[in-house]
């Protein structure tokens, strides 16, 4: 007959290791939700920056149309927590991370006529 203690243990090591998946799902959602949110600080402060600037460039100001459309184009439902949804949100990042990236590659450094010779 076998005892009581050893029919329990599988099903005891089960819930541990569903509370240890938990937790490791937890942290990943924690860490994906603070990257996604430095990636939306990133652009937002990008674009604010062109607020900043005297004259803002025709080729910027349709970017800025572009990605206007494509962000009240995202068609989400936050009340269902699906992971499309997340997908879609990411993308969506991805894309405007795309138009900051090419203005700061365009963009003119600033200069420091102190350092050169």
């Amino acid at each position: 007959m076998k005892s009581k203690k050893s029919e329990t243990s599988p099903i005891q090591s089960l819930s541990s290791e569903l509370e240890a998946l938990e937790k490791a799902f937890q942290l990943t959602l924690r860490i994906y939700t603070q990257r996604l949110g430095a990636d939306f600080d990133h652009i937002r402060h990008s674009v604010e920056s062109l607020e900043k600037g005297k004259k803002i460039a025709k080729d910027r100001i349709h970017d800025v149309r572009d990605m206007l459309m494509l962000i009240r184009n995202l068609e989400i439902k936050p009340s269902k927590g699906r992971r499309r949804d997340l997908k879609r949100t990411e993308s969506l990042l991805d894309d405007l991370g795309r138009f900051v990236s090419d203005w700061e590659a365009t963009s003119p450094k600033p200069r420091h006529p102190e350092l050169e010779d």
